[in-house]
């Protein structure tokens, strides 16, 4: 990575950003090298359980806590540190938001090809996410109560491992059909004229918004919709106080039958762009300890080593240079 940034002017401010737990932890021992500034960005729905390795190095994030190097929303705060510290909103900056521009105006053909059903039902998002079977379950029902209704559920992401779900509920819905589009990056606008109604959740679910789209927001802990984001909720990943929790077939009978939105005011706030999102960060940055400092490296490289994982690991990557080679040749 060092060989990578290569030169470098001794007056240059190098601001390193990371997001889960072993970039952050990588983060950190590149930043100490090149005399970078790091922050971490909070941005996932869970800090335990498998994959997790927050508790395992909580003393580092206690750290950059206290140096006001993590940045994230409340929630993120409040379960990572969840029996380590407590915390109250004062001690937070105000929720820091990511503008990745995800949406975009290009061509897409297979999205100007999609058949127009009754009801085009979109989910955006990744395939293992917690609440995707349900998702796909919960379409099944409502298309079943339906009977009369053409309905297409149009997926972006990657959906391949519930195979077997997806396969059970086309067997028993004969008016339902599903759309496979992978993973699209970045999303093109056009998608949103072909779709009545996105199920999504955190970023999908707020730049769909954005793009003036009804969405229903899929909430990771309870595996549920929370409600209609912008009318019923004016929260894009966790539950909140506002949150109108059901399941997904309920969600989708409120909009697409009931029309309750139409019936109420859209909270959602605007898009503050990427120029006003960037001047957000800078200030934020402005706000934490002046005075460079790094966690102690040899605290950080501290632990077992997982062989199994580096072996796969080493085999992926030379089998990955054998099959560019062969290709090449």
């Amino acid at each position: 990575m060092i060989s990578i940034v290569g030169e470098k002017n001794s007056n240059d401010e190098i601001i390193i950003e990371s997001h889960a737990d072993p970039l952050s932890q990588w983060g950190e021992l590149m930043a100490s090298r090149i005399n970078a500034r790091h922050y971490i960005f909070l941005m996932n729905e869970s800090y335990r359980g498998a994959g997790k390795y927050y508790v395992d190095k909580m003393d580092f994030y206690i750290y950059k806590y206290h140096r006001k190097e993590i940045l994230g929303i409340e929630d993120s705060f409040y379960r990572l540190f969840d029996g380590y510290l407590n915390i109250s909103p004062e001690d937070i900056a105000h929720p820091v938001l990511i503008e990745e521009s995800p949406i975009q105006d290009v061509y897409d053909t297979r999205i100007a090809q999609l058949s127009q059903k009754e009801w085009n039902i979109c989910y955006i998002g990744r395939g293992n996410k917690p609440y995707v079977p349900n998702v796909i379950s919960e379409v099944g029902k409502f298309a079943n109560k339906n009977k009369n209704k053409t309905i297409q559920l149009v997926v972006v992401g990657d959906i391949n491992i519930h195979r077997d779900l997806v396969n059970n509920v086309l067997s028993a819905n004969p008016n339902l059909t599903i759309t496979e589009l992978g993973i699209l990056y970045p999303i093109p606008q056009m998608l949103y004229k072909k779709v009545d109604v996105v199920i999504a959740g955190s970023g999908s679910a707020r730049h769909s918004c954005e793009e003036g789209a009804i969405v229903i927001v899929a909430d990771p802990e309870t595996k549920q919709s929370i409600g209609i984001l912008g009318y019923e909720t004016t929260n894009s990943v966790f539950r909140g106080k506002d949150s109108v929790v059901s399941n997904f077939s309920n969600a989708l009978r409120r909009v697409l039958i009931d029309k309750v939105h139409l019936r109420m005011e859209n909270k959602f706030p605007p898009r503050i762009g990427i120029e006003k999102c960037v001047q957000q960060h800078f200030e934020l940055f402005s706000q934490s300890e002046r005075k460079k400092d790094y966690f102690n490296e040899g605290e950080m490289l501290k632990g077992s080593i997982d062989y199994r994982l580096v072996m796969k690991k080493y085999l992926i990557n030379f089998c990955s240079k054998m099959a560019y080679k062969t290709k090449v040749i």
